[in-house]
């Protein structure tokens, strides 16, 4: 895979996943963005965490990216989510807006889409786009 290979050089860490046999769709991507997600909440302070993904999956049983965005939020992360507005959410969108910076990938639709053979995709800026910041985490209650 000479793409995985120039990722790596570049000092990512490239993690793939097996598609299911018979639906041939991945099945273990977002339980791995999430588990990072978590991880980051141990591991490193408080700084903005961005999705892009508009999938809420799981939300009215308090588990899927929404839970997870809410848990980094309390922690005093900034949270920003870019999606496709007739794909996302709605749950996710609304709370996205309320408490962190949702960014509606249909602004950007020249600048992440391409059509092959015919147009190229644009140049991209986010400068002007909805920001979320950190926020100090409350203080911990002492045992």
């Amino acid at each position: 895979m000479p793409h995985r290979r120039r990722l790596e050089s570049l000092g990512y860490l490239v993690e793939e996943y097996p598609r299911h046999r018979v639906s041939r769709r991945e099945v273990a991507v977002d339980h791995a963005i999430q588990t990072h997600m978590r991880r980051s909440l141990r591991d490193s302070a408080p700084a903005v965490a961005v999705l892009l993904s508009g999938d809420g999956n799981g939300y009215l049983e308090n588990r899927g990216f929404l839970s997870t965005l809410k848990d980094m939020r309390s922690a005093g992360w900034g949270v920003e989510v870019l999606a496709w507005d007739h794909s996302c959410n709605k749950a996710l969108q609304t709370w996205a807006r309320s408490y962190g910076a949702y960014i509606p990938l249909d602004d950007y639709y020249e600048t992440v889409t391409f059509i092959e053979g015919s147009r190229r995709a644009m140049p991209l800026s986010l400068t002007r786009r909805q920001t979320a910041v950190p926020r100090r985490p409350p203080p911990q209650l002492a045992a």
